[in-house]
């Protein structure tokens, strides 16, 4: 079970996607999709909890992404053995080239530039 966005990369490669990756470990799949920037409500979390017991796997795992996992932490009473299965793929940023120190002085010297502009809710 997880939410799948796509892949993020250029038209010429064929990127690994999150189904691609689990059904190579897993033998048993369960996809459940959902909307990119959701808000996952109570009866979302009953939907996971019922595919979850409906897999025949002595051993079963519920995998998302970890923007996902962050909404799906808000409900603090999911139950066992719902909760201990949750896991999630990280999110990562690699820059080509070593560019990291590049990227943050641009981040940097705009908000010095812009700190003006640079409103907080």
């Amino acid at each position: 079970m997880f939410r799948e966005r796509g892949p993020a990369s250029d038209r010429n490669s064929k990127p690994k996607t999150l189904q691609g990756i689990s059904s190579e470990i897993f033998g048993e799949l369960d996809e459940l999709a959902f909307p990119d920037h959701y808000s996952f409500i109570a009866d979302d979390l009953e939907t996971i909890a019922s595919a979850y017991n409906s897999l025949k796997a002595p051993l079963k795992y519920i995998i998302t992404t970890e923007k996902d996992a962050m909404r799906i932490r808000e409900f603090t009473d999911i139950e066992e053995p719902v909760k201990s299965a949750l896991f999630y793929v990280p999110i990562g940023v690699t820059f080509l080239n070593d560019d990291k120190d590049e990227f943050d002085n641009l981040i940097v010297d705009y908000v010095r530039k812009n700190k003006e502009n640079i409103r907080f809710s």
